[in-house]
């Protein structure tokens, strides 16, 4: 059994699809051990607001 896990969590603005209101809505992956999910969050951003260099 493995005691110790890879654990990563991204997150970012999906790209090229806004809704009405122009804002993006905000994307999680989560990988664990090379096993990954992607989801959204149920929030929009304006893009311009949404700092990628965080």
């Amino acid at each position: 059994m493995k005691l110790s896990q890879d654990l990563s969590i991204s997150f970012w603005k999906r790209n090229g699809r806004t809704n009405p209101d122009g804002k993006a809505t905000i994307m999680v992956r989560i990988v664990i051990n090379q096993e990954r999910d992607g989801f959204s969050l149920g929030y929009q951003v304006e893009p311009h607001k949404f700092d990628t260099k965080c």
